[in-house]
C-alpha cells in the first residue's frame, strides 16, 4: 500500500500516513525509554559505577572531611538514580499500557512523550548540577586522578577493538 493510501480491513479504515506517524512515535518512546534515558549516573559521571568512582575518590583525596563531603555528593547521586529508576518504571508501564491498546492514536502516545522528555530533562539537570558541585569539591588534579582512574575502570563494549 502507497502512503497517504487507506484500505478497508474488517470495520475499521486503516490509514498508511497515521502508521506511519504512530511508528516514529514509538520509535522515539523506545529511544527514550532505553537509550539516552538509561544512561543514569553512569554516563554523567566517567562512565564508571558509583562505588568504583569512591574508591577513586579515596585515593586522590587524602583530607577525611572533604573526602566526606565528596561522599555526602555521591549519595545524592545515588538517592537521584534511584528516584530516577522508580519514576522511569512506572513510565515505564504506563507507556506499555497505552502501547497494548490497538486503537490508540498518536494523540494518545503524545502526552507520554511529553512526559517522558520531562523525565529525560529533570534527571539529566539533577545529574549535571551533582556534577558541577562535585567539580567544585575537587582540585583540577583530584578530579582528573578520580574520572582518569574512572575512566580506565569502565567497562568497554564489546564492540571495541
Amino acid at each position: 500500500m502507497r502512503a497517504g493510501t487507506s484500505q478497508r480491513r474488517g470495520s475499521r479504515r486503516c490509514s498508511g500516513r497515521g502508521q506511519r506517524g504512530q511508528t516514529l512515535i514509538l520509535i522515539f518512546l523506545g529511544a527514550v525509554l532505553f537509550g539516552a534515558a538509561g544512561a543514569g549516573a553512569g554516563g554523567m559521571f566517567g562512565g564508571a559505577s558509583l562505588p568504583v568512582l569512591r574508591t577513586h575518590v579515596r585515593e586522590a583525596m587524602a583530607d577525611q572531611d572533604l573526602r566526606a563531603q565528596v561522599d555526602r555528593t555521591l549519595d545524592r547521586v545515588v538517592a537521584s538514580a534511584k528516584r530516577y529508576d522508580e519514576d522511569r518504571k512506572r513510565f515505564e508501564a504506563d507507556v506499555f499500557a497505552q502501547l497494548a491498546r490497538h486503537d490508540a492514536t498518536p494523540a494518545d502516545l503524545r502526552p507520554l512523550v511529553v512526559r517522558g522528555d520531562e523525565l529525560h530533562q529533570r534527571i539529566r539537570g539533577e545529574f549535571l548540577d551533582l556534577r558541577f558541585e562535585l567539580r567544585g569539591q575537587l582540585t583540577r588534579a583530584q578530579w582528573h586522578a578520580v574520572f582518569a582512574g574512572a575512566a580506565a575502570s569502565a567497562p568497554v563494549p564489546a564492540s571495541a577493538p
